[in-house]
């Protein structure tokens, strides 16, 4: 079996892991900082790990991928593989603590205007007041509630909001740090009562547009939207 890690990024520890678990089942690996660099022997690799698009398209050999991402809406489209009955494994779950404080920050920054507050201190003008505003007593929904919407929620509730709402598909969540759980059907009915609206959705058929130009209205005046899920999630706005 060939094993082919095709990855920049690597600590040497990781790839003495692999090499380890490659060894134990006596398969052959290779790394590569990118495609273009994969050799000729490894083209046809049983098992490949990072992104290698124009491989995965010729090798009617590979078995399983797995990418170092948690999204693989990409992946799903005909004729990306050359054998479809490949395995495609993600890396879901490894990015919700990262992404969820990016979040917090994100957030925090819109309602305590540090852009503005950024802009002063360096033109030097100071003096004149500016509204903030707070995470405390702010109503949050969060639209997806998979690992990093929950351990956003984890987080954000310590800021003590006035409401903490999940949304998902079927309505169904087991985070205790939500008030209460919606289906999405009800996201019409809860963005009028949403101050911080957090996105981080896959990209599907069922979320594209999902916050077109009408829903945006629905949402008080002043309220924020933070998305850190597929772009495609938002309709353009003219």
């Amino acid at each position: 079996m060939k094993v082919l890690v095709v990855n920049n990024e690597l600590k040497e520890s990781h790839k003495e892991q692999i090499k380890e678990t490659t060894d134990k089942i006596k398969a052959r690996v290779c790394f590569t900082d990118s495609e273009d660099q994969i050799p000729d022997d490894f083209v046809d690799a049983e098992v490949i790990y990072g992104f290698a698009m124009r491989t995965i398209a010729k090798n009617k050999n590979l078995k399983w991928l797995c990418v170092p991402s948690a999204g693989v809406d990409y992946l799903l489209k005909p004729g990306v593989f050359a054998n479809e009955d490949c395995i495609i494994t993600n890396s879901a779950g490894a990015y919700g603590v990262s992404i969820a404080e990016h979040m917090i920050m994100v957030s925090l920054m819109l309602m305590r205007q540090m852009n503005v507050i950024y802009r002063k201190s360096v033109s030097g003008e100071w003096g004149n007041k500016m509204p903030q505003k707070s995470l405390k007593g702010s109503r949050i929904t969060v639209l997806g509630t998979g690992d990093i919407g929950c351990t956003f929620a984890q987080r954000v509730h310590s800021f003590e909001p006035a409401s903490l709402t999940g949304v998902c598909r079927s309505g169904i969540c087991g985070e205790p740090s939500f008030d209460r759980i919606l289906s999405i059907d009800h996201l019409d009915e809860i963005l009028p009562e949403t101050d911080l609206l957090i996105m981080c959705l896959p990209e599907t058929a069922d979320t594209k547009g999902i916050l077109s130009k009408e829903r945006i209205q629905l949402l008080p005046d002043g309220a924020y939207v933070v998305n850190v899920g597929r772009g495609y999630a938002t309709k353009a706005c003219r």
